[in-house]
């Protein structure tokens, strides 16, 4: 079976808090914290996704020492989806199997390569019936805060997850004969205008705030304005989220791309259950480690 394995960078940030610090070493700290959450009785390791209605927990990990990658095995599963159940063939009916609190169990697994002190790479494996690369990552900055609590309350921090975007952003550019604008993605926290600074507390508003950037007099942008943009997407330091880009083809057809469209994937042949065509864990380990070689 061909999977989808979506490349992300985790940058460590650092918790609220002048005493705060990071741990001394990234993959030690997380290889702990790991051990510690699956030692947990599976339904304390549990966490209710009551918006999704969904469950998500760790079910496993594997930690591969010699070349500093955590394997992750997560299980996930939905509930409240009562259905009738029939035979696809006969069109007979089968009742309705599932109670409410039933649901089908789901994997999504995930390797962490530690292969810079402060830039982890990560792998993940799509599953459209499973549970999203954003709440595995919460999943985890929930028990990196509620390990440090019981074992030092100086150590805060968490992981923030950015897709890593492929060479296909800068060639669509390329496509483009006139760039109409370009918005920039950012964090609401992180804009410095007072009238809207104020705002920054505001629950019903969006975590992300969008900044619109238009060519003067009606000219086209540049495009190596819009790759220094890529530049800083990619860069470490700097906070933009996404890049969009909207334009024209010579034939004046209208363009639009982002970033986010365009994150880097990785298309892989695993092996399966030949029942439940769940991927093997044990395999989709190895083409992480593939994956991963050289990196």
């Amino acid at each position: 079976m061909k999977r989808t394995l979506y490349v992300y960078d985790l940058k460590p940030v650092l918790g609220a808090g002048k005493n705060s610090s990071f741990p001394i070493d990234f993959e030690v700290d997380f290889v702990n914290v790991i051990g510690e959450l699956v030692k947990l009785d599976e339904v304390k390791r549990k966490k209710d996704l009551q918006m999704d209605d969904k469950i998500l927990y760790i079910d496993s990990y594997d930690y591969d020492k010699v070349n500093h990658i955590v394997n992750l095995c997560f299980i996930s599963a939905k509930y409240n989806a009562c259905r009738n159940v029939i035979n696809t063939e006969t069109l007979k009916s089968k009742g309705i199997l599932k109670n409410k609190k039933d649901g089908d169990e789901e994997k999504n697994h995930m390797a962490i390569k530690f292969y810079d002190d402060k830039r982890p790479l990560c792998l993940f494996e799509y599953n459209y019936y499973g549970i999203g690369h954003q709440k595995v990552i919460n999943y985890l900055n929930e028990w990196i805060k509620l390990y440090h609590q019981k074992k030092d309350k100086k150590i805060r921090y968490r992981y923030e997850s950015k897709n890593v975007v492929s060479r296909d952003f800068l060639k669509s550019l390329e496509k483009i004969h006139r760039i109409k604008a370009v918005t920039l993605t950012i964090d609401r926290e992180d804009l410095q205008v007072s009238d809207t600074k104020a705002l920054s507390g505001k629950n019903e508003l969006s975590d992300n705030a969008d900044i619109v950037l238009k060519p003067s007099k009606g000219v086209s942008i540049f495009r190596t304005t819009v790759e220094d943009f890529y530049k800083m997407y990619n860069d470490k330091n700097k906070r933009i989220k996404r890049v969009t880009v909207d334009g024209e083809s010579v034939e004046k057809t209208s363009l639009s791309f982002n970033t986010e469209q365009m994150k880097d994937k990785r298309i892989v042949d695993v092996a399966i259950n030949s029942i439940t065509e769940e991927v093997l864990t044990e395999d989709i380990y190895k083409r992480f480690l593939n994956e991963l070689e050289g990196i």
